[in-house]
């Protein structure tokens, strides 16, 4: 992304930001001046506070990938934004520029739509369906970003995916191991192999995975 088309994005830069595991990056409520963070490396989880007072994951956020974009106009952040590993994240200053503006409209269209289809599959999906899909979806982001889409590390714990995906942190660890079981993925620890990715693709569309075990 260009400013006004010419000055790179880095004069848009305030500063580059290292926030270690376990520490926040912002919380829900905190005040901002219309400025959001791109995750330059390392990976984080944001989370939102339902009516009931219950943290819930909403989304994985890896590098390239953008915080804080749901307050912009707000002036106070929407929700909480907690580093999973040491992580440097570039606080951008939002001028809505042309270039910005267009940039922002496809970034808000992507997360909602993310959103979206993750809330719909959470009440009509069977756990297994979930697991699949949740790591297929981790093998696209980690290939867009140049890295290995059949072997990664998960830098949430089992309790962060189970949060994300409704589920029990007992229940994650059962679809994975059956997922292993049926020789789509291997499992060492928290590295991820997927050894069948055309099958695990038909899991998470609904397929039988004993159905499809080698």
């Amino acid at each position: 992304m260009t400013d006004d088309g010419q000055a790179p994005l880095r004069q848009l830069i305030r500063q580059r930001t290292r926030v270690l595991r376990g520490e926040t990056l912002f919380m829900a409520g905190d005040q901002t001046d219309n400025s959001y963070f791109v995750v330059r490396c390392g990976s984080m989880m944001s989370m939102r506070v339902d009516s009931m007072g219950r943290k819930n994951i909403n989304r994985f956020l890896m590098s390239g990938d953008y915080a804080g974009l749901e307050s912009i106009g707000f002036k106070r952040h929407g929700c909480t934004v907690v580093a999973l590993e040491d992580t440097e994240v570039c606080e951008i200053s939002c001028r809505l520029d042309p270039a910005q503006v267009t940039l922002l409209y496809e970034r808000f269209g992507k997360l909602l739509s993310e959103e979206q289809v993750n809330g719909l599959a959470l009440y009509h999906t069977l756990a297994i369906q979930r697991v699949a899909a949740f790591l297929i979806n981790l093998s696209a982001r980690f290939k867009e970003r140049g890295y290995s889409p059949s072997c990664f590390r998960l830098t949430m714990e089992r309790k962060h995916i189970a949060q994300f995906l409704g589920l029990t942190a007992e229940s994650v660890s059962r679809q994975l191991s059956q997922l292993r079981d049926f020789g789509m993925i291997a499992v060492d620890g928290r590295v991820v192999t997927l050894r069948d990715t055309a099958a695990l693709g038909q899991v998470a569309s609904g397929a039988s995975a004993r159905a499809l075990a080698h």
